[in-house]
């Protein structure tokens, strides 16, 4: 959502989020909120992806991934201490770049890794700023490379089905026929009542200067109430928590 190209623009009159996949495959997903602060202006939109999760898009909060590396996770199956080492040497990167930069940097737990929000301004686009960031704390680069093409930052909101024991709907947006929309309706009932027990992430630390934009609190809100982001005690905590999402 790089200028001049605002979220308004991007939907346009059809109300209908497109992007580019992985895959690198055109897609098209449908709005299922958006989010306008008191100017009235469209600050980020929530739609769902294919797998029938929430998504949060959004081009003035930065997030990013940092996925555990293979064959780290495989080294730390049942054991506490490698994937506790593991976690505080990502947490030693994101504090040394956040005192460095001056940066306002959350750190929260998720499935596979840590997910980073950046709190103490809004961005304007997905910059230099955000690839220094990603290379110096060991960015997903898959997610790096999406969210330039997609010119904003996305943070999922809710778990993917399978975690949670539901499978990947048979149909997505948009829909072929007026059954299969019947059919998603169903399987969705089903998804958010299972995922209603599970959270996406939690939040493990804050690092940095501490700052919260203002315009930016509404978005955090947001995000932490939809992932039900409960706050972790510890490292020691986070280790563990992966293992509920």
């Amino acid at each position: 959502l790089a200028q001049p190209a605002p979220i308004e623009d991007r939907i346009g009159t059809a109300k209908v989020w497109e992007k580019f996949n992985r895959y690198g495959v055109f897609t098209r997903e449908a709005i299922t909120e958006e989010i306008r602060p008191a100017s009235g202006d469209l600050d980020a939109v929530i739609t769902r992806a294919s797998d029938g999760f929430l998504v949060l898009n959004c081009e003035h909060l930065m997030f990013m991934d940092v996925d555990f590396n293979l064959e780290e996770m495989y080294e730390a199956i049942g054991l506490t201490e490698p994937l506790d080492r593991l976690i505080h040497r990502i947490e030693d990167k994101v504090i040394r770049f956040a005192r460095e930069h001056d940066w306002s940097i959350r750190m929260y737990r998720t499935h596979s890794g840590i997910r980073l929000m950046v709190t103490h301004k809004a961005w304007e686009s997905v910059d230099e700023s955000f690839d220094t960031l990603c290379d110096a704390v060991g960015g997903d680069p898959l997610y790096k490379e999406l969210c330039h093409i997609q010119k904003c930052f996305r943070a999922r909101l809710t778990p993917k089905p399978w975690r949670v024991g539901v499978s990947n709907p048979e149909h997505s947006f948009p829909f072929c026929a007026p059954e299969d929309e019947v059919e998603f309706a169903e399987w969705l009932k089903k998804y958010d009542e299972a995922s209603s027990h599970f959270a996406v992430c939690g939040l493990a630390t804050d690092v940095g200067s501490g700052v919260i934009a203002p315009e930016l609190a509404p978005l955090i809100k947001l995000h932490d109430d939809y992932t039900r982001a409960t706050l972790l005690s510890n490292v020691t905590e986070a280790v563990n928590a992966g293992n509920r999402w």
